[in-house]
């Protein structure tokens, strides 16, 4: 769960940065949509505990 809770918060983390830097506004839909992606890329890549993220097909 605590690899889950770091996941999200460095994701969130870069979304924030991204809106600093770039001036650019993200609704939470976009950003929850982001983490799914990342975590999808991330399972792809072996990494497990991510299942809460990515739903089971």
């Amino acid at each position: 769960m605590s690899t889950l809770f770091i996941f999200m918060s460095w994701e969130i983390w870069k979304e924030r940065n991204t809106g600093v830097f770039h001036s650019t506004v993200a609704t939470m839909m976009m950003v929850v949509a982001k983490i799914k992606e990342e975590a999808h890329l991330w399972a792809i890549a072996g990494a497990t505990h991510l299942n809460i993220v990515i739903p089971r097909e």
